[in-house]
């Protein structure tokens, strides 16, 4: 019975990913996009004496 409601779960997710992005390739490069973008460097507190990380 897992195995049923884990290939049911399968499919349901194949089936959203192709109605969205036309290919599973499509949904990689989308993905691999979304992934590869910088993230937001936030500047670290001078003098900071708080928390494990604090500059020496």
């Amino acid at each position: 019975m897992s195995d049923t409601i884990e290939a049911t779960a399968g499919h349901r997710l194949l089936g959203e990913i192709l109605t969205r992005y036309d290919s599973i390739d499509a949904f990689c490069t989308r993905l691999h996009g979304a992934l590869d973008a910088p993230t937001d460097v936030l500047p670290a507190l001078p003098n900071s004496t708080v928390g494990r990380h604090r500059l020496r």
